[in-house]
């Protein structure tokens, strides 16, 4: 009798976790823009956020290949929800591989993305931070093409002269140059 109940019971559990899976909420990643890499710049007072993101391809998770989509705001978060007004997607900036600040007016960026990353506690403290030269950040991703931001990451890896924001926030690291149009070279 007691082995009837306890089989009774687990079909009925398994009855519920079949039924409570398909009423699971789930993201629809269609709908959601995988952001490679964030070029601020500082236009008519506002900052000027340039995203680049992955096109997913059939054959791969995330793709290879970017398309870049351009807002404006008074703080990143504004850029970012404007960037979704634009875009059509939710952009979901956790996983960047590159943060460009742009030549004009540094310090008046460096204070608007680091008050966006304090926000965050502890994540993206690793993200690496890259500085235009003579430029705007945003022409390093204009155009069509291969996704730049995880090379640029990877280069100043190799280097040993990865700035994190993490070194940013403490006063500490090396700054990296890089210029280019559509594509990068690092100059320091």
């Amino acid at each position: 009798m007691i082995i009837k109940i306890y089989r009774l019971l687990m079909a009925f559990l398994l009855i519920i976790a079949l039924i409570g899976s398909f009423e699971i909420p789930r993201r629809d990643l269609r709908a959601t823009g995988q952001v490679a890499g964030i070029a601020l710049d500082k236009e008519n007072g506002q900052i000027k956020a340039t995203f680049e993101l992955y096109v997913p391809a059939a054959d791969e998770p995330i793709g290879k290949t970017r398309k870049v989509v351009v807002s404006t705001g008074e703080s990143l978060e504004e850029c970012i929800a404007n960037a979704r007004r634009v875009q059509g997607e939710t952009l979901f900036v956790n996983d960047a591989a590159a943060l460009v600040i742009g030549s004009a007016d540094h310090s008046y960026l460096l204070e608007k993305a680091m008050d966006y990353f304090r926000l965050l506690k502890n994540d993206h403290m690793d993200l690496p931070v890259f500085f235009a030269f003579g430029q705007s950040a945003g022409a390093i991703f204009e155009g069509e093409g291969v996704v730049l931001s995880t090379g640029l990451a990877e280069s100043a890896k190799s280097m040993d002269k990865l700035q994190t924001v993490k070194n940013l926030m403490n006063g500490i690291g090396e700054r990296i140059l890089i210029k280019g149009e559509g594509a990068y070279e690092i100059i320091s």
